[in-house]
């Protein structure tokens, strides 16, 4: 019995006490002891501990004594029952019952604060006697290992166990099943058949002495993943290694087992199996994991305070992520030099030398000439600014299957949840040099003599530029400007002389080789500051010195959004490379001056959508590999013909409704995806306005949605790939052009995708109906755009949307019927409130208010303060989302009120969350209140006489904000239905996409209202909203838009063009429209004759 022993004068007695009482007529002797007496207390562990001892008694056949006991407890009568310390070592004997020898047994107790609280039994295990297998067949011997180095070791041990003599040899074949069944199967593989222990041990031999000796089967399994998968997935394949297992072709099998194909081993043996048996065990590389001592440490913070890397403060690291954090107060020199329209910004050069230092303090050595260091796919997303207070920023690493180190530096927000804000992406990779790379430093510098600028001249440019860059970071001595390049003779300055020793790639130097970048273009230093944006590859040799030059490529010319495109060698006075840096760009910072922005008041605008003709610089070198293609979607004609177009891209046809599960299981059987092609679902007619249409949804954008939160579950977030989505016909880009809305949500989805991620290269098309596909052979070559917002083609030719001012008369408008009875789906909100509002107080209209809530205290408060300017509105529950009960609604108002006039979506449902963090239930409850509340209200009202359908849209249908996906899904699919609706309809079908609201409304916070004050956007306030959908209602236009903001806020929604809108009478305007063409400058000259048109 092992007690759990406390070792006090109270615990102990009330254990034997209870043991007494359950073993009491026990007639032989149980000897009793307690681990504790060898070891102590063990807290949480004491149970464990009590187990091992249990067990090595087993093994051993003898009980140990237990210390400290040759004086016992005097408050315990171990005479009144069987137990007996035991207190010398004793031999372990079986004791025989009812005829037979009986296997040891053992009872453990532990009942302490380690919250055990139990007592088991634990009886000796003996494994039958087996029968050797004969066979003339050869053994199967399997041997893996994480790398090269611990298989030959692992084979070194196997060797050394099978040449020891053992009293009994192991069995072949028991040897061999131990291997198959009882080993995981890791990277690095080793296979081979033996018919003997004999030949068994010359085959280890004759692999270390020569890994690649005949007969032998090596090789490693992530360089064939591949050809794994199609092998996998492949059943006429599958079969056929079935009958090679059945026919014992094992040269076919070991030879797949290498390279990483699973293999089922136990269809080997049809009958007995041969035992597992006690084998080496895996060889660990026994590298020391040790906590960093606080002398390893190499720097110090300006406030005195010890840390890993002036870049790099602490390791943080805890069971999720592998993280280092650094708190920087402004004070560091690479912060106070180096500002930006006035802020402090981290240099971007300082991001390279904090990855690198993290990725070497978590995984690589310091480059030594031998082994270099790689930086891929680098993306400066936002700088990292210093406001005043202490900026904690964040790198994370994660180990990728190919070994790469993928890294991330971000903070979290302040807010509750503290979402991340990601500054910087990338990749790490180790790989083997030959030998440090050089230029030949004077044949450079001869192609470098168009232009000489000394220091004082280089920084007197960047201060005209808003750069200031203070004295630790003014490296350049000189800069040198010719045709194929620049180069710039650098030195690290003097005030950051002491700091040297600190960096591998110091930042003062490397950020004075970024400033000489410039130097390539043809407007060097400019009048736009600019900042680093994206790196295809750093590779880094050897570490800056304190004089160097950095020469300087150009790759193409600045392009439309002021990208610069350059390759850098920063080199020393020989030409030996210490960095080499690939697909260099920097992009302009967008200047604002907040002075001048204040004293800007904000204006109201009318804005309308307008589809233009794009000839896109369509990129000839642009190719997808179509092995790192995943084209996706449910069966049907276009991804049919995307599958046909990329023959050699894998192809993964979705069922109906399939799961965020089934989906995340499906992408991640295929390896080294980096373009995804997403298929909305075709659809040849129009679903019907019915529960058809919102089915549609669970195929169309529901699925989208999974798909994406697969991908970032898989870990696509934190990687570069390309993400593609087409849909068919869901945009309405000319007059006539009658949309398909059921997969419009797709739109509004995919924007905010694009501001969410912008390391993905977002691509979304939209295509014609009844098109043969062939335009989407061109995707790859169409640039991929930012923000998300669709390409459509039509008639031959691509389009792309934007929103133009629409000007009008200051003429008034009586867009209503008075009296009119109007019913509002969530009029008791806030906009649905001040429309009634005022229809109440102008028109004196009946409102009618549908909403889903009960009416309570705040309903009836608002029913009775619209009640002193007119009729009271009359309020209905009734869920919107429920056809039933929609069409009672519609019923119960005809039968009171007689024909409706109007019917208004004004219902809105806010649940912003990123899609890393949004599930379905939240995306589902904001998209379905725009989209089943849209559809339902149509089937309820189509067959009233209405004068009028009007939806309350969203500016959002445009911006498709970062963290509104829900929202902006739910905007474009309403925007899409109005379209398509009113070719079903005989009254007027509007939309109104409104701008931000912030005196009312869900989102009528103070908080929210400053940080859209800050973007230039101003509030809409109720008297100039409703003049704006008089203008609306009266006007021939379908869709506006309705802002307030300032001149800047405005420029960042709304194109140069510009439409006004004069008097005139609709008909004649009616015709132009029919007979506008596709082509837009065409139907420019129509308009001219109906409309006053100012471009």
């Amino acid at each position: 019995m092992e007690a759990h022993g406390t070792g006090t004068k109270l615990g102990d007695p009330i254990e034997i006490r209870a043991l007494t009482d359950a073993f009491g007529d026990v007639p032989e002797t149980c000897l009793i002891g307690s681990v504790k007496s060898n070891i102590g207390h063990g807290e949480s562990a004491a149970g464990i501990a009590a187990v091992t001892k249990v067990l090595l008694q087993m093994k051993h056949k003898q009980i140990a004594p237990s210390l400290h006991a040759d004086v016992l407890n005097p408050n315990i009568q171990f005479d009144e029952g069987p137990f007996s310390v035991c207190r010398e070592l004793t031999d372990w004997k079986r004791i025989a019952a009812d005829g037979a020898e009986q296997p040891l047994r053992a009872g453990i107790s532990s009942f302490g604060a380690g919250g055990s609280n139990a007592h088991i039994i634990i009886e000796e295990y003996e494994a039958p006697v087996k029968q050797a297998i004969s066979s003339q067949e050869p053994a199967v011997i399997l041997l893996s290992a994480k790398n090269g180095e611990r298989l030959t070791e692992y084979a070194e041990r196997l060797l050394a166990f099978l040449q020891k003599k053992h009293t009994d040899k192991p069995d072949l074949f028991d040897v061999a099943y131990t291997l198959q069944a009882g080993r995981e199967a890791m990277d690095e593989r080793l296979a081979f058949i033996a018919d003997s222990l004999k030949e068994l041990e010359d085959k280890l031999r004759s692999y270390l002495e020569n890994e690649n000796a005949p007969h032998l089967y090596r090789g490693r399994a992530k360089r064939n993943h591949k050809t794994v998968a199609v092998f996998e997935s492949d059943e006429d394949l599958q079969e056929a290694m079935g009958k090679w297992l059945k026919k014992r072709k094992y040269g076919h099998l070991l030879n797949m087992w290498v390279q990483g194909v699973d293999v089922d081993w136990n269809l080997l043996y049809s009958g007995q199996k041969p035992r597992r048996i006690s084998l080496p065990a895996y060889p660990f590389a026994k590298v020391r994991c040790w906590i960093q001592d606080e002398a390893e440490a190499v720097s110090k913070r300006d406030d005195g305070k010890t840390v890993i890397h002036p870049l790099l403060h602490e390791n943080t690291s805890d069971l999720w992520e592998l993280k280092f954090t650094s708190v920087f107060t402004g004070r560091e020199f690479f912060f106070t030099d180096h500002t930006v329209n006035g802020e402090k910004v981290l240099p971007g050069a300082a991001v390279i030398e904090m990855a690198r230092a993290a990725v070497e303090r978590a995984a690589y050595a310091v480059p030594d000439g031998r082994k270099g260091l790689y930086l891929k796919d680098l993306i400066w997303m936002r700088p990292v600014v210093h406001k005043g207070t202490d900026v904690k920023v964040h790198i994370s690493l994660i180990l990728k299957e190919n070994e790469d180190i993928e890294f991330t530096i971000y903070s979290l927000s302040e807010e509750p949840g503290g979402e991340r804000i990601i500054y910087s992406k990338g990749t790490a990779v180790s790989g083997e040099i030959a030998a440090v790379p050089s230029v030949h430093l004077e044949g450079w510098l001869s192609g470098c003599s168009q232009s000489v600028m000394t220091s004082d001249e280089v920084y007197q440019a960047f201060r005209h530029a808003g750069m200031i860059y203070g004295p630790s970071h003014q490296g350049i001595d000189q800069l040198m400007i010719g045709e194929r390049g620049a180069a710039a003779r650098l030195s690290l300055p003097e005030t950051a002389d002491s700091t040297a020793d600190q960096f591998v790639i110091h930042p003062s130097l490397l950020d004075a080789a970024f400033q000489a970048s410039l130097g390539a273009g043809s407007d060097t230093a400019g009048d736009t500051p600019m900042l680093p944006f994206s790196l295809r590859q750093a590779e880094i040799f050897q570490p800056t010195q304190k004089t160097m030059w950095a020469l300087v490529r150009k790759q193409s010319d600045r392009s439309d959004n002021g990208a610069l495109t350059l390759d850098i060698d920063l080199c020393d006075a020989n030409g030996a490379v210490c960095m080499r840096l690939t697909g260099f760009s920097c992009r302009a910072v967008r200047q604002t001056n907040q002075t001048e922005s204040k004293r800007q008041e904000v204006q109201t605008a009318m804005l309308a959508p307008v589809w233009d003709k794009t000839f896109f610089s369509l990129e000839e070198n642009r190719a997808v590999d179509q092995e790192q293609l995943l084209i996706i979607g449910k069966p049907g004609h276009t991804i049919k013909a995307a599958a046909k177009m990329w023959p050699r891209a894998h192809l993964a046809e979705t069922p109906d409704h399939s799961s965020e599960q089934t989906l995340r299981e499906l992408t991640a059987g295929y390896q080294d995806i980096r373009h995804f092609l997403w298929i909305a679902p075709d659809r040849f007619a129009p679903a019907s306005v019915s529960q058809e249409m919102l089915d549609e949804q669970e195929n169309g954008v529901i699925q989208c949605f999974r798909f994406i939160k697969a991908l970032l579950s898989l870990g696509y977030g934190n990687r570069n790939i390309s993400f593609t989505a087409v849909t068919r016909q869901t945009q309405s880009v000319y007059p006539g052009d009658l949309p398909q809305p059921e997969h419009a949500g797709v739109h509004g989805l995919i924007g905010s995708l694009a501001k969410e991620y912008p390391n993905w290269d977002i691509r979304l098309i939209d295509t014609e109906e009844g098109s043969d596909s062939s335009e989407m052979k061109n995707i790859w070559r169409l640039p991929p755009d930012p923000d998300g917002n669709a390409a459509a083609y039509r008639n031959g030719a691509w389009h792309k949307q934007k929103t133009v001012r629409v000007l009008t008369s200051s003429a008034p408008r009586m867009s209503y019927r008075e009296g009119g009875v109007y019913a509002v789906i969530g009029g008791a909100g806030g906009i649905g409130e001040a429309w009634s509002k005022y229809m109440i107080t102008r028109y004196k209209a009946r409102m009618i208010w549908i909403g889903r809530r009960p009416k309570d205290q705040e309903i009836q408060s608002k029913i009775d303060r619209l009640a002193l300017a007119g009729p009271a509105p009359h309020y209905i529950q009734a869920d919107a989302q429920d056809a039933a009960a929609l069409k009672a609604a519609v019923r119960s108002v005809r039968e009171q009120y007689g024909n409706i006039t109007g019917v208004i979506h004004s219902a809105i449902t806010l649940a912003d969350k990123s899609m890393a963090n949004m599930d379905e239930a939240s995306f589902r409850n904001a998209f379905s209140a725009k989209v089943n509340t849209s559809v339902r209200m149509i089937e309820a009202f189509k067959g009233e006489p209405l004068d009028f359908v009007l939806f309350f849209s969203s500016v959002n249908s445009f911006t498709k904000n970062a963290g509104q996906s829900n929202y902006a899904a739910g905007c474009t699919f309403q925007d899409a239905f109005a379209r398509h609706i009113a070719s079903l309809l005989d009254c007027e079908v509007k939309v109104m996409n409104w701008g931000y609201w912030g005196s009312l409304g869900v989102v009528s916070d103070p908080s929210y209202r400053k940080r859209m004050e800050a973007s230039g956007i101003g509030s809409i306030e109720p008297d100039e909203a409703m003049e704006a959908l008089e203008v609306l209602l009266s006007e021939p236009f379908s869709q506006a838009a309705f802002i307030k903001a300032a001149p800047h806020g405005l420029a960042a929604l709304t194109d140069q063009d510009a439409i006004s809108v004069v008097s005139g009478p609709k008909p004649s305007f009616m015709e132009s429209v029919k007979r506008q063409n596709p082509d837009r400058n065409e139907r420019l000259e129509t308009l001219k004759r109906e409309m006053e048109l100012r471009i």
